[in-house]
């Protein structure tokens, strides 16, 4: 066999190898993504694709998914789209019935407020890479909480808090503390009585916040004042639920 020949055929089987083991791993992630989708609508939520939001999560307008129509009847639409965000509140699941959405490896907002998950649900959510918009709020999450809350270092917005949390469950100014790491933060949004003026100094150190609100917290109008020195370009308020 010619010299040439040969290396053509070792060039096409190489491609051929190649296009194949990306298939394999397309169809992995389309068949986990799928899953994953079920067993949010399962537990009463909802998601949105990555057609369907640009990357700073505008409304596209788009009605359908990229791709030929026939391919993705074939295959499903899996292959041609992403959950970049997931909405799960008002809803009484709990944390072993948080589906895994850890296996979505392009979600950026992650919403489970007004459920009755806790902290065992927090080192899973920590291990997505992209998330940029968490709501935990009026959850049974506590101050433990938080040390897994701080690794998700892409964060820009943050709910967190019970407005009528039992002291035992109050996120509290020990907590607030602990969320140091989450430098990107841009929103920050905190509930609970076991938020006081002694969260100021901690506060005052996310320079990027451009909005700070409290909710039926212990923050007084002196804590009010002195963060607005710290953060002149943050917006703080103050409002019951």
């Amino acid at each position: 066999m010619p010299q040439r020949l040969q290396f053509n055929l070792r060039a096409l089987l190489v491609a051929v190898t190649v296009i194949a083991i990306w298939l394999g791993i397309e169809a992995s992630r389309a068949r986990r993504q799928r899953a994953v989708v079920l067993a949010i609508q399962q537990a009463g939520g909802a998601v949105r694709y990555s057609w369907e939001l640009d990357d700073n999560d505008q409304e596209t307008g788009a009605t359908h998914p990229p791709g030929p129509p026939w391919l993705r009847q074939i295959v499903g639409d899996d292959y041609f789209q992403t959950v970049v965000a997931v909405f799960i509140v008002e809803v009484p699941i709990k944390d072993q019935e948080l589906p895994p959405v850890e296996y979505l490896p392009d979600l950026r907002t992650l919403a489970v407020g007004t459920t009755r998950i806790g902290n065992a649900s927090l080192p899973r959510i920590s291990r997505t890479k992209r998330l940029r918009f968490l709501d935990i709020g009026e959850t049974a999450v506590t101050d433990a909480g938080m040390r897994s809350i701080a690794q998700i270092t892409t964060l820009k917005i943050l709910w967190v808090g019970t407005w009528a949390a039992p002291p035992e469950r109050a996120i509290t100014d020990s907590g607030i503390r602990r969320l140091a790491p989450l430098v990107n933060l841009e929103v920050l949004h905190l509930a609970g009585r076991g938020v006081t003026d002694s969260s100021v100094p901690a506060l005052g150190n996310f320079k990027k916040l451009r909005e700070l609100r409290f909710t039926h917290t212990a923050v007084t109008n002196d804590g009010i004042e002195r963060l607005a020195k710290s953060l002149p370009k943050c917006e703080v308020t103050c409002g019951e639920p």
